[in-house]
């Protein structure tokens, strides 16, 4: 099984399908205060796929101010999934 982090998502596979998994800290209203929860956003036929959809959810809720913030954030991630993709990260 592959558990790769990417800021607040992990990147996981079983011999289905490729996953993303949102992490997020529970809050007050929770009986586990303070515990990490994961929840999947999405299931992907192949890593590439994947890959893309994280890059997508990165730009969606991304809080640049500007193109070339967004641009630089864009740039920093696909260095990331290059990574990824050559077994590096």
């Amino acid at each position: 099984m592959v558990d790769i982090r990417i800021g607040n998502l992990i990147i996981r596979s079983d011999r289905e399908c490729w996953m993303i998994y949102k992490t997020r800290i529970l809050g007050e209203k929770s009986k586990n205060v303070g515990e990490e929860h994961e929840s999947v956003i999405g299931f992907y036929p192949s890593l590439s796929t994947c890959l893309d959809a994280v890059l997508e959810r990165d730009l969606q809720g991304s809080e640049a101010a500007s193109v070339i913030e967004l641009l630089e954030e864009v740039k920093e991630l696909k260095a990331i999934i290059k990574g990824i993709k050559n077994g590096i990260y």
